[in-house]
């Protein structure tokens, strides 16, 4: 990659970057908010470190007219991790960890005495007259940006910034945020468009995280510099790492992801796909692992390899095709000669061993899988019906295409594509248990799809464009997705194994679902919308939503946990609410009525990540124990009771700490069936008894999050992995898009606060009319905020985000 290239781009005024940093910089001029005023002399700034850089040279401080800031008591390393400081030298947390503690606010006066008071002295001192800070201490800033802010709305910071828009990475749920001033639920809608503040000597890391990386120096004022940043910031430990956590605090959060989401198409462009950088990581990772992999092959197949002792049975060689190499053979004297059996079998004659020849496709594990799907795509372009959306014929071109998308090679890149960078956002497989080669060819062919959607490789993308119909109608004339189920889970007893080939069919039209709905055509939109979209939900009653659930493994021990069927009924619960998400998308960006009903889904909510991402069945059964320990109801909760449950009435604080321990997939699907009964409220013609519901529902899923976002938000079972240490191999691991669910709470508060509004100012109409019958020319009452039913864009919701924009500034 070039060093010259601009890699990131404004999406107001399209100028681009290098940096990420610089880009950061540069969004704040696209605003006149200046949240940081010094305590001096009252100067507003944009940005925290013009602001400290200021207080050093403030002429209102130098001359005597202001006393120096209040005293600042913790070292600077708890300070950047946010973390209780002993004040001892050096202190426990440093003294822990064998690093240097040092308080840079303490400072030395001309007369040779120390202004600021030692970490001793500064526990008792009661005088101010020894203090002669040359900075304002963190807390002041802090508190300096807080009052701000407050006086600003009865918000805070904006939940994400623009980097979590643009890279699809959050800040750190433990950013200080003032306190809202009030617990009314409509009253965090007064919000600002900012990102949150950052502490002192904090900067955004290349994967969106806080880190305590020096930041750029740069004048006063908006400019944009070009210096380059030095130092390394300090991520958090993978799995079961110092992982701190937070006290909640109150939050006001904007739309800077929705903001982006409706604006734009694409899957890259519109879920959490990591950054350019860790894209292009894990091509590169994944090409060292093959060369590497080649050249072993190549040493086991040099001619002075060490022969076996004795003769073995071995299968007699087949036809092989052509090396990786050369040009790819085509269907008829390649793949398609090869005899099935022999290649399904490896019965054949026993023989000595044969000489050694290297040769990729001899030893490739993918050479069947790659075989079959050739077969079945070839099937169904050759006998498409007469409304196919396939609008080529198979030609021996075509076929040279198809073989060399889904070669051995490109599929598995496309599948290191898929765990790293979109597992997360879709988290319904598990990857510990999934092999490629005894995986459903449907549910393959599907991720090798969405796999080369979201390649940094532009040939890629295009070559996947070519088999999304094709690929859409293979999964969905599949036998396991259309036939009628032989067995059910309503028994509860372990799924057979053609129940596992009905849930990765089910996995497969999902998949497929997804990336026509983002990366297709209109009309492949509107065919997904309209009709593929129904056979899921189909196929899921056939299954059973409400066999989703599993056995009580809080007391068993390690010999009576089935694993097998623990992942199995995982990964439905998974799909289920996925499948319901994706319901509720449709409502709320298509404005096009639910298929799914809320009481209908009487599954389990899905289990912590850890759970899920456990590699064998003890830890994987540690962790379950753990976590129903804390809450011993929720593992025994269903979907509809949690929203039940919420919508009920006030909740107390020990709820709200209980139902936080959900995480946030499951807190993402209870939000997001707020937006179902809103829109049956909008288009119903009752009263207005469901609106009581659903206000409490907000205001109870807000304190629930926000206990979340402050404890448990970077901490196992539901933090896996720190942001600011991510790698090819541990990317599957983080937190998707779900971790945005806060902008769904607030556009289902911003659509009540409309419906308020607009009910209010009828009623206000009505009673201050003198007619009792109404004229002719009257209409009736309408209070719908969206229009227009079935739309394939997301314009009325991005309209409506604009205006609320608007009115902010």
């Amino acid at each position: 990659m070039s060093d010259t290239q601009e890699l990131y781009q404004c999406p107001v005024c399209s100028k681009s970057y290098k940096r990420r940093e610089h880009l950061q910089r540069h969004w704040s001029s696209h605003n006149s908010y200046r949240p940081y005023r010094c305590t001096q002399c009252s100067r507003a700034f944009q940005r925290h470190d013009v602001l400290k850089r200021h207080a050093r040279t403030c002429e209102a401080r130098a001359k005597g007219l202001m006393p120096p800031s209040g005293r600042r008591r913790a070292c600077d390393l708890c300070v950047r991790q946010k973390k209780a400081c002993s004040s001892t030298q050096p202190c426990r947390n440093c003294e822990r960890l064998s690093v240097p503690c040092s308080y840079s606010f303490i400072t030395t006066n001309p007369e040779g005495s120390r202004s600021g008071d030692t970490p001793q002295t500064n526990m008792s001192a009661g005088s101010e007259s020894s203090e002669s800070l040359t900075t304002p201490s963190v807390d002041g800033l802090n508190s300096v940006a807080g009052s701000a802010c407050v006086g600003a709305g009865p918000g805070a910071a904006a939940f994400d910034d623009l980097s979590a828009v643009i890279f699809g990475t959050p800040l750190e749920p433990d950013m200080p945020y003032p306190s809202a001033t009030s617990a009314s639920y409509l009253d965090f809608l007064d919000l600002m468009s900012e990102g949150p503040v950052l502490d002192d000597g904090f900067v955004l890391d290349g994967h969106g995280t806080a880190s305590d990386e020096p930041s750029h120096r740069e004048p006063e004022g908006d400019g944009e510099g070009d210096g380059e940043g030095e130092g390394e910031g300090e991520g958090d430990y993978e799995g079961e790492g110092e992982l701190a956590t937070h006290p909640a605090q109150h939050r006001v959060y904007s739309f800077m992801f929705l903001d982006n989401f409706t604006k734009r198409t694409g899957l890259i462009d519109s879920f959490d796909c990591g950054t350019p950088a860790l894209r292009e990581e894990t091509v590169s990772a994944f090409l060292q692992q093959e060369a590497e992999a080649d050249a072993l092959s190549r040493r086991m197949a040099a001619p002075n390899a060490v022969p076996l002792p004795v003769p073995v049975p071995v299968p007699v060689p087949v036809p092989i095709p052509l090396p990786r190499q050369m040009p790819t053979p085509s269907l008829s004297d390649g793949l398609a000669a090869l005899p099935t059996e022999s290649l399904m079998s490896p019965a054949g004659s026993i023989v000595h061993t044969p000489p050694i020849v290297h040769n990729p496709w001899l030893h490739e594990p993918l050479t069947i899988k790659i075989h079959q799907i050739v077969v079945r795509v070839r099937e169904t372009v050759t006998t498409k019906p007469r409304n196919s959306a396939i609008t080529f014929d198979w030609s021996p071109l075509l076929e040279q295409k198809c073989l060399g998308f889904f070669s051995p090679v490109n599929v598995r890149k496309f599948l290191a594509l898929y765990w790293a960078i979109w597992h997360p956002n879709i988290d319904m497989i598990h990857r510990p248990t999934f092999d490629p080669a005894t995986c459903k060819l449907t549910l393959l062919s599907a991720m090798a799809v969405i796999g080369a959607s979201i390649s940094p490789d532009p040939l890629d993308n295009d070559n996947a464009r070519l088999w999304f119909n094709c690929v859409e109608e293979m999964v969905f004339n599949d036998d396991d997705l259309c036939s009628e189920p032989l067995y059910t889970l309503d028994t509860g007893v372990l799924i057979p194994a053609t129940q596992k080939r009905k849930v990765q069919a089910l996995q497969a039209a999902y998949t497929v679902c997804l990336y026509q709905n983002w990366e297709g055509t209109d009309a492949s939109k509107q065919r997904i919308r309209r009709y593929r979209y129904s056979t899921v939900v189909s196929v899921a009653r056939d299954i059973g939503i409400a066999s989703a659930r599993h056995h009580d493994c809080r007391k068993q021990t390690g010999y009576e946990f089935d694993w097998k069927a623990f992942v199995v009924k995982e990964e439905l619960i998974r799909t289920f609410l996925w499948i319901f998400l994706l319901d509720h998308a449709f409502v709320i960006f298509n404005n096009l009525p639910p298929r799914l009903v809320i009481k209908e889904m009487k599954m389990h909510m899905a289990r912590p990540d850890a759970c899920f991402q456990a590699a064998t069945a003890e830890e994987c059964l540690e962790e379950i124990q753990n976590w129903s320990a804390r809450s011993p109801f929720l593992p025994l909760l269903i979907l509809s009771e949690a929203v039940e449950l919420v919508c009920r009435g006030e909740l107390g604080e020990d709820m709200h700490r209980s139902l936080a321990d959900l995480g946030p997939l499951n807190l993402f699907a209870v939000v997001s069936a707020f937006h179902s009964l809103i829109f049956q409220h909008q288009n119903a013609f009752g009263g207005d008894g469901q609106m009581v519901a659903i206000r409490h529902a907000l205001s109870n899923w807000k304190a629930i999050w926000e206990f979340y976002s402050g404890h448990l938000s970077s901490v196992p079972p539901h933090a896996m992995v720190a942001r600011a240490r991510l790698t090819p191999d541990n990317a599957w691991r983080r937190i998707g898009f779900q971790r945005h669910a806060p902008e769904f709470w607030l556009l289902a508060s911003v659509i009540m606060g409309r419906l308020t509004s607009a009910d209010h100012s009828w009623r206000r109409h009505e009673s201050s009319s003198s007619w009792v019958t109404p004229p002719a020319h009257a209409s009736p009452r309408d209070d719908r905020i969206f229009t227009k039913y079935d739309q394939t864009s997301m314009h009325q919701v991005n309209e409506l985000i604009s205006d609320f924009h608007k009115v902010q500034i």
